[in-house]
């Protein structure tokens, strides 16, 4: 993460970085020169919503009093079109995202960017979270990176290869403009 006098401006990542609330990442072509620098399209007012409580190492446990206003949050914004940035923890123990600047449980971001619900006579029985995931560019658009909701948490995996499996769970949700 790069800081500018104490406050994060950039968090660079494996194919492109996030700045100002937007995901920019660049394409390559066939040997993997970049070609064109590009905005996933969100935006936020830096307002984070905490959406699940942690426990003495930073692993997300239970569902915070806020799980529900977050989830109506990503809801919102991609009915009205607009992927949204969630932080997710995965790591046993936090070190890198500690106090005063850290939520000391987020390790990762990712960026929510469509919905699935499954109906069955007229009433919703599941919700299916599509993200983009910034770490692989051949991994990043997969149709098996995947949240659901389940006791007011979302949470999922991210398959990121040949039996690579990471748990994750959304931490904070940053709201969109």
């Amino acid at each position: 993460m790069i800081y500018e006098n104490g406050i994060l401006k950039r968090i660079p990542l494996d194919g492109g970085y996030i700045e100002g609330g937007a995901y920019y990442f660049y394409w390559t072509d066939h040997l993997c020169n970049n070609r064109v620098l590009a905005n996933e399209g969100f935006e936020s007012n830096g307002e984070r919503i905490n959406v699940v409580n942690s426990d003495a190492n930073g692993v997300a446990t239970t569902a915070a009093a806020n799980a529900t206003r977050g989830i109506n949050a990503i809801g919102k914004a991609l009915e009205n079109g607009k992927p949204i940035e969630v932080g997710v923890d995965y790591k046993p123990k936090q070190v890198n995202n500690l106090k005063p600047n850290g939520d000391e449980m987020t390790d990762h971001f990712i960026v929510v960017s469509s919905k699935t619900e499954t109906l069955l006579n007229g009433q919703t029985t599941s919700k299916i979270y599509n993200f983009f995931e910034s770490r692989s560019s051949a991994n990043g658009r997969s149709s098996t990176n995947a949240l659901q909701i389940s006791n007011n948490k979302i949470a999922g995996h991210y398959l990121g290869g040949i039996a690579l499996s990471i748990p994750y769970t959304v931490t904070i949700v940053r709201r969109i403009r």
